[in-house]
Formats: structure tokens, sequence, C-alpha cells
């Protein structure tokens, strides 16, 4: 119990302070984890090189960036002018918990890029546990490539890539999904 006390606070420390919410400044980092790609946005998460100044005790970041007129991949280095807020959720005790799920991935403040200073790939080399992020951004996009239906990419990205989700959900997919693994699993034992 002491432990996840202990876990908590040191995440917890790490937080844009309310007082500083809204923090505008320059930031770089190494973009982790798959990018949400949208038409008009892409949402990422950056993996900062040292605090910016005025916030030293920031790790990572989420980002979107609006209007976006480069491609954001794992592993890229980057500098943005950023505002950034501190996470936090609504009051409604039966809505998602938004700063508890920024907290359990090590999110320390949210935010966008602005478009005052522009921003600038500093590297595209992808070095230590990126690569992995790398390989399945590079998956993805050959799936996207294939010519899947729409139902049928989701449900490929999200068993070989863990992504799209929420898409599956809305859809129904996540009942077909358990009954094809029990189905499969049944066929197998037959078979045995």
């Amino acid at each position: 119990m002491a432990y996840v006390f202990f876990w908590g606070q040191w995440q917890l420390s790490h937080r844009l302070p309310l007082d500083d919410s809204p923090y505008d400044g320059i930031v770089s980092g190494v973009v982790v984890g798959l990018p949400d790609e949208f038409p008009d946005r892409v949402r990422f998460e950056l993996l900062l090189d040292a605090s910016p100044v005025g916030a030293d005790s920031l790790r990572k970041i989420r980002l979107t960036w609006y209007r976006h007129t480069q491609n954001i991949s794992p592993g890229q280095r980057w500098r943005f002018s950023v505002r950034l807020k501190t996470p936090r959720s609504l009051v409604n005790p039966a809505g998602f918990d938004f700063a508890a799920w920024h907290l359990s991935r090590g999110i320390d403040a949210r935010g966008y890029v602005r478009s005052d200073l522009s921003p600038e790939l500093l590297a595209d080399d992808a070095k230590g546990l990126v690569r992995l992020d790398r390989q399945r951004y590079r998956l993805s996009k050959w799936l996207e490539g294939v010519g899947f239906s729409k139902l049928t990419l989701a449900t490929l990205q999200a068993l070989l890539l863990g992504i799209s989700v929420f898409f599956l959900i809305r859809s129904g997919s996540f009942c077909r999904i358990p009954a094809l693994c029990i189905w499969w699993l049944s066929a197998d034992c037959i078979s045995a």
C-alpha cells in the first residue's frame, strides 16, 4: 500500500502546477506512442529532452497540432512552441476520469502547438524502445494502404496493434471479437 501512495505522489509531483496553467513556452522532445491522426489535427505524446523554463518538473506531455503541415511519426525529435495546461477531469462521478487516465500514462501536461514559432524537426532517428512504436506505426500505415474496409481495418489495428478500440466498441465489433476467440479456442480443443 505504501508503494502505491509513493508512486502516486511521485507522479503528481511532475504535474504542471495549477498556478502555472496555462503555460506558454518552447519544448523539445521525442514523439512516443502512436499519433492519433485526424483530417484537421494530429494528437501525440512528446517525451521531453529537458524540462522547459518555468515548468521544470515536466517529463511527458500530450499535444494536439491543429492544421499540421508535416507528418508526425514515433521517434522524431521536434521543437515546438506550446500552450500547456494541467490535466483535469469533469466533476461528474459517472464520467470518464481524464486526469486519472493522464496520471496512469505518466502524462504531466496537455496542450497544443502554437503557430507563433514554426515547428522544427530536429532529428528523425528512432532509438531505444521508440523503435517498437515506429514499427507499429509502419504496420498501421501499411494496413491502411492495403484497402480494407473501415471495420476490417479497425479490427486488424485493434487486434494487431492495440489501437482504434473506440471504433470497435461503437460499431458493436467488441461482441464479435470474444466470439471469434471462443470459436477459435473451441475448434482447437475439439481437434486435439
